[in-house]
């Protein structure tokens, strides 16, 4: 059976992707997958513990950055970062969500 693809046969590099909310969940379960298919990957959540529990196995391949998705600086830093760190950027994964939840009966 032939290796899985990272989509990016014929790069010098390996393909770069931002998945936000990658601590946990579906944004973890991109992560893992991307991983497998040698893509760079910078994880970006608000959960600092859980995000460097679940990043520091994964060594230099993954790069984890806590910040808060619905502030605009924070993420202009992660954009940032990621170029200063691997020069390119192929994909995000957009999937960190922010919400309040408000009391509507007491």
């Amino acid at each position: 059976m032939a290796a899985a693809s990272n989509g990016f046969d014929g790069l010098a590099e390996s393909p770069v992707c931002i998945v936000t909310g990658g601590a946990s969940g579906m944004g973890f379960a991109v992560l893992q997958h991307l991983v497998s298919l040698q893509w760079k990957v910078t994880v970006v959540d608000y959960n600092e513990a859980l995000g460097r529990e679940v990043t520091g196995p994964m060594g230099d391949q993954v790069m984890f950055i806590k910040a808060n998705v619905a502030d605009y600086e924070e993420l202009c830093s992660v954009y940032s970062q990621t170029w200063k760190k691997w020069k390119r950027l192929d994909a995000v994964f957009a999937n960190a969500v922010w919400i309040k939840l408000y009391v509507l009966v007491q």
